[in-house]
């Protein structure tokens, strides 16, 4: 009797086994960046400190997907400027940086030391600290 069962239970949990590990597979499609894990961390993050790199869009949010939770906006002044980090975008608040201009250096990579805020509507941004730029770019 426990020959049997095993003999009818072994096929159904390999292939239950294999169905799981496809769907893993497949789930795989939301893309892993910096800022989607800053976006989807379970505890409250404002008010921390992240180093991230990346690239600077100045102005151009034109082709930018912001993770949810985060301003699609400039959040608090025009000024604000849009980083990328290859696969979602963030506002960031801060003057552009004196040798950056907010439309000609769109592309450039920079390295970027931020603080997570949140606008009146408890969407995120970050909030520069400073920049360092790629020597190569």
């Amino acid at each position: 009797m426990k020959t049997i069962l095993l003999t009818l239970l072994c096929p159904a949990l390999i292939i239950s086994c294999r169905n799981q590990k496809e769907a893993a597979l497949n789930q795989s499609a939301t893309p892993v960046s910096p800022i989607y894990t800053i976006a989807v961390q379970n505890q409250v993050n404002t008010g921390k400190f992240y180093l991230l790199e990346g690239t600077y869009l100045g102005f151009d949010a034109r082709d930018c997907d912001f993770p949810e939770g985060f301003c699609v906006h400039p959040p608090k002044t025009r000024s604000d400027w849009v980083f990328s980090d290859g696969t979602f975008c963030a506002y960031v608040n801060g003057r552009v940086p004196v040798n950056l201009h907010p439309m000609e250096d769109k592309g450039k990579k920079v390295m970027i030391r931020v603080v997570i805020r949140e606008d009146p509507q408890k969407q995120k941004f970050f909030e520069l600290i400073n920049i360092k730029f790629n020597q190569i770019n």
